[in-house]
């Protein structure tokens, strides 16, 4: 009988796996001959551990056979998107840098691909190949088609461009097929009516006492009066707020590029509110309803949900009862979300007090349907842009000079203004006369932000009258729940 071997276990074969073991670090390698350039490719496994090796020597295996074929391999599609779009946006940086971009035009686009790969969930490279999902994550957003394709679309495709040029990390541009959307030619944010944007500033108090959180009010009434740009104003801190300056103004700081800001004057009513609200503090001018700085994002939404609430008190079917906390519900679902569930063990809760909830929630659906469509249509173009747009129109329509509302709302440059005044007076002697005289209604500045809050005013005081062309609910729905302290007392 043949005597058994003693020694070391034989290794198996490695014959046919085309892997090796490296000496040095022990771990396995493929090797294989490229199909297209004809020299020897080595790729390691990263293991050492063999069952492992043969695993990733099956997924380069099939790379190495759809690259014999001519087809593409999906290895490209699998890399993440975010130190991509960080790499992109240090290169517009670098461009700014060398005076191929401005500076206000590399931050805006870091910012805007970063918040595209956010908003719209995209993590690794396959998920721009699906076009159809793309489009629907932009829909979901609800914006406008000019803030999609400004604010998403273009730098999207615009980052696309450069992974798949020269074929830096991608074998082509998986966007380049996406059209334009289209844009209407008058579409943008709409001017508001002042007695709906008086409801909705009624609701952002309501939502602000019902949910806790801090007024934003204030907010509401700085972008109306002064007509300033969010970002501008959200930037603000409370020591540009300048109550001694005659007018009192916010200062807004200087313009970036052709974005000039304005004057953001202040009218006595607004001033002293705004005053109040920074009382004894510093940071921000404009609190979130966190106490916080304002997000952009943030803002809109906060925007929408008071002016939809406003909205549906108008709209309230008369044969319903007013009931704040179901207004609150079916402004939730017109919004996109669920009932609110008053939470709890759902272990106690018994079958009759399940029968009321679901019997709620079938009327909170059914007022919500009621009103969807012309609920839809006035949240057309509701934006945050729209109280600039709404200064506009009622300053011209209380017969405020252009001049005026153009320097409130930074469409003029000073400069060419004090240019063309000084050209004027030079030409003419009652031009030199007529622009001597400081008392001239041209340079009061301060009237555009007066006209705008009297109207508002106007429409505030109407929300109480009997003669109000509102239902009789909307009062009801509009008063706050009484304070939680107060009730405990």
């Amino acid at each position: 009988m043949a005597k058994r071997r003693r020694g070391r276990p034989r290794k198996a074969s490695l014959a046919g796996t085309h892997l090796h073991q490296d000496p040095r670090s022990g771990n396995y390698v493929w090797r294989r001959v490229d199909p297209v350039t004809g020299k020897r490719r080595k790729r390691s496994t990263g293991t050492s551990v063999l069952e492992f090796a043969l695993r990733r020597a099956a997924q380069f295996e099939e790379e190495h056979d759809r690259r014999k074929a001519g087809l593409g391999t999906y290895r490209d599609w699998r890399k993440p998107l975010l130190p991509l779009a960080e790499a992109w946006a240090d290169l517009q940086d670098r461009r700014a840098a060398g005076g191929k971009l401005t500076e206000a035009t590399a931050r805006m686009r870091r910012a805007a691909i970063l918040r595209a790969l956010d908003d719209l969930g995209l993590e690794v490279a396959a998920d721009l190949d699906d076009l159809p999902r793309l489009a629907a994550r932009l829909d979901a957003l609800r914006l406008s088609a000019s803030a999609a394709r400004r604010g998403y679309q273009k730098p999207l495709k615009l980052f696309t461009k450069w992974l798949a040029g020269n074929q830096r990390h991608l074998p082509r541009d998986p966007l380049a097929s996406w059209e334009p959307l289209e844009v209407a030619a008058g579409e943008g944010p709409r001017s508001l009516d002042p007695l709906e944007l008086a409801l909705a500033l009624k609701a952002a108090e309501v939502l602000d006492q019902v949910h806790g959180r801090k007024a934003t009010r204030p907010t509401w009434l700085a972008l109306l009066v002064t007509g300033a740009r969010s970002g501008a104003l959200r930037e603000r801190e409370t020591s540009d707020l300048l109550l001694e300056a005659l007018p009192s103004r916010i200062d807004l700081g200087e313009g970036r590029g052709r974005k000039r800001r304005g004057v953001g004057a202040l009218d006595k009513a607004t001033a002293e509110e705004l005053e109040a609200s920074a009382c004894r503090r510093k940071g921000p001018l404009l609190l979130s309803p966190q106490g916080a700085r304002w997000r952009r994002e943030r803002l809109l939404k906060v925007w929408r949900e008071c002016f939809s609430l406003g909205t549906l008190c108008a709209l309230w079917p008369a044969e319903q009862p007013a009931s704040l906390d179901l207004a609150l519900q079916v402004n939730a679902v017109l919004l996109g979300h669920r009932v609110p569930n008053k939470g709890g063990n759902p272990k106690r809760v018994t079958k009759a007090t399940r029968e009321k909830r679901a019997a709620r929630r079938e009327l909170v659906e059914a007022i919500a349907s009621e009103l969807r469509e012309e609920w839809t249509r006035r949240m057309d173009r509701v934006e945050v842009r729209s109280f600039r747009t709404t200064h506009r129109t009622w300053a011209e329509a209380a017969g405020v000079e252009a001049v005026l509302i153009d320097l409130q709302l930074g469409h003029l440059e000073p400069p060419r203004e004090s240019i063309e005044h000084l050209r004027a007076a030079a030409s003419s002697r009652t031009g030199r006369r007529f622009y001597r005289d400081r008392k001239s209604p041209l340079f009061e500045v301060v009237r555009s932000a007066e006209a705008v809050r009297a109207l508002l005013a106007e429409a505030e005081a109407s929300l109480t009258k009997p003669t109000t062309p509102l239902p009789g609910a909307v009062v009801p729905l509009l008063v706050p729940r009484p304070d939680r302290s107060a009730k405990q007392a």
